[in-house]
């Protein structure tokens, strides 16, 4: 067995459903270098990307090496799968055995993970997957499907990846109790919270112009929700919150950051109910503008959601959340935040009031949830809990 200092023997392949080219254009490609490899504990990450777009890309880091797959047909997504997929594990073989491979790691339970799976049993490498949450939830939310917007097909390639690992990484305890619901052993499961990006709390970010263009008073209160605005981030549960929220405090502004499917029904809606003056869309935005706008704000409501609310706690802003999937096991009622019912209008209106109308309690709740993040959400302190189970994993694998 291999002693634990020598993981830097190893190398690593790394297979994700998402474009390196759009974590560019999110302003996160920097932090999905840490990701890839973490404190540098692997010798070589080989990045495995699906997308013709990513041709060209470079990682800083120069042990992450890209390798961008040929591909025919693929913007026709019947095609693209039923043609592709044999073209992908041809050349991630070549790959793992040109290389060789050590470790196989997908992110996310679907198609990258499934390619993954197969290689790693075709040639006997382990197989790690990690996930972000339940994905179940906002597949049925949406009515739409991650593989060929097929229900039955997302969800038994889902099972199959879970199953197959041989090490599931869960965020935390309720994404953990999902893969033991979908059939995985308990004993393959480890709990890694999110790794956050080193610079979460920097806010040192340059001043913005955007919320003055727009029309927006700094001076006065602004309630702030950042996301996609789609079904399964209940966006459009906060328009129906606004009314009750201005019928007590008519000075409030409402700024949404983000863009989806929903944003013309959304800005119609406000039209509807006459809150137009009092709502700002200010539509997809970078990291700068976020931060920006955080800082700025008075409370940030998050119906449903995952990196927004590390985000709102380092800027030390009271949070308002729905009791939903993993929101209580970070927001303490009272303590780090406010928790409401799902979906439920009146208290959701009453929880934004409450946090406006009490400074002290605004202060208290935005400083105890960066307080949390700091103390359980380091990014160095986790990125070395995920290296020592990496190490500890390697040591059964057998020379």
């Amino acid at each position: 067995m291999r002693e634990r200092e020598d993981l830097n023997e190893y190398k690593a392949l790394n297979l994700v459903d998402s474009s390196l080219s759009g974590l560019k254009k999110k302003g996160n490609f920097e932090y999905a270098e840490e990701l890839y490899n973490p404190s540098n504990v692997f010798s070589e990450v080989h990045h495995i990307s699906l997308f013709p777009e990513d041709r060209g890309i470079k990682f800083k880091n120069e042990s992450i090496k890209l390798h961008v797959l040929r591909s025919i047909f693929w913007k026709v997504p019947l095609l693209n799968y039923i043609i592709n997929a044999p073209l992908f594990l041809y050349q991630i073989l070549k790959i793992c055995k040109k290389h060789k491979i050590n470790i196989i790691r997908g992110r996310g339970p679907h198609r990258g993970s499934f390619l993954g799976l197969i290689v790693s049993r075709l040639l006997h490498i382990p197989f790690i997957v990690s996930l972000g949450g339940d994905y179940r939830l906002a597949q049925e939310l949406e009515k739409r499907y991650y593989v060929l917007n097929n229900r039955l097909l997302s969800f038994k390639i889902e099972e199959f990846v879970l199953r197959g690992a041989d090490l599931v990484f869960c965020p935390n305890q309720f994404t953990r109790h999902y893969v033991i619901r979908l059939g995985v052993d308990p004993s393959k499961i480890k709990i890694i919270p999110i790794r956050l990006s080193r610079n979460i709390f920097d806010f040192s970010v340059p001043s913005q112009n955007i919320l003055e263009e727009a029309g927006v008073d700094k001076k006065k209160p602004v309630v702030l929700f950042v996301g996609r605005f789609e079904k399964d981030k209940q966006v459009d549960v906060l328009i129906e919150t606004i009314p009750l929220i201005l019928k007590e405090k008519d000075n409030v502004q409402f700024v949404f950051i983000g863009n989806g499917s929903l944003m013309a029904p959304l800005k119609k809606r406000t039209m509807e109910l006459q809150i137009n003056s009092s709502v700002w869309f200010l539509g997809y935005q970078d990291t700068d503008v976020i931060k920006y706008c955080l800082k700025i704000s008075s409370v940030v409501w998050i119906p449903m959601s995952g990196f927004v609310v590390f985000e709102a706690a380092a800027a030390a802003k009271p949070i308002v959340s729905f009791n939903v999937e993993w929101h209580s096991e970070f927001i303490r009622n009272e303590e780090t935040g406010l928790l409401i019912e799902n979906r439920n209008i009146k208290e959701c209106a009453k929880a934004v009031l409450k946090v406006l109308n009490d400074k002290k309690l605004a202060q208290t709740l935005g400083e105890n949830a960066k307080a949390e993040l700091h103390r359980n959400y380091n990014p160095y302190d986790i990125a070395k809990k995920e290296i020592e189970v990496y190490k500890i994993f390697v040591e059964k694998i057998p020379k």
